[in-house]
């Protein structure tokens, strides 16, 4: 995180797996101007087949704005540059992500699909 904001990355989007369920999160930071001017976001697509969905957990328990529960996370060694993140659109149906970039509009759009190919949710992301 420290090498996104000291380069000033626009855009960055992290994309990863888990098998207990899908979801999007906006990355904030502050602590700087420069560091408040970015955005970076998480998208993680579930397993398209999970058999143990109870040993999930419940999303609701999940942390969905670290700011509002306390999870806040100090980037630099001064304390100085923190990130946090609003988490959203958690889905645990065995889906998988399909992930469209369209650049001319500055978004990204997220979909979780499910075993049949009908859409669970969706997510509009706004680039930079």
């Amino acid at each position: 995180m420290s090498h996104i904001i000291d380069n000033k990355i626009q855009n960055v989007v992290f994309l990863s797996g888990d098998v207990h369920c899908s979801n999007v999160a906006k990355i904030t930071f502050s602590g700087s101007e420069d560091a408040e001017k970015l955005k970076a976001y998480s998208i993680t697509s579930s397993a398209f087949y999970w058999p143990f969905w109870f040993a999930d957990g419940e999303p609701s328990n999940f942390v969905h704005d670290s700011k509002q529960q306390n999870d806040t996370f100090v980037i630099d060694n001064a304390g100085k540059i923190k990130m946090d993140y609003t988490a959203m659109n958690f889905t645990q149906k065995d889906n998988f992500c399909q992930v469209d970039v369209d650049l001319p509009n500055n978004r990204i759009e997220v979909r979780a699909i499910d075993q049949k190919g009908k859409l669970i949710v969706k997510s509009m992301l706004k680039l930079a």
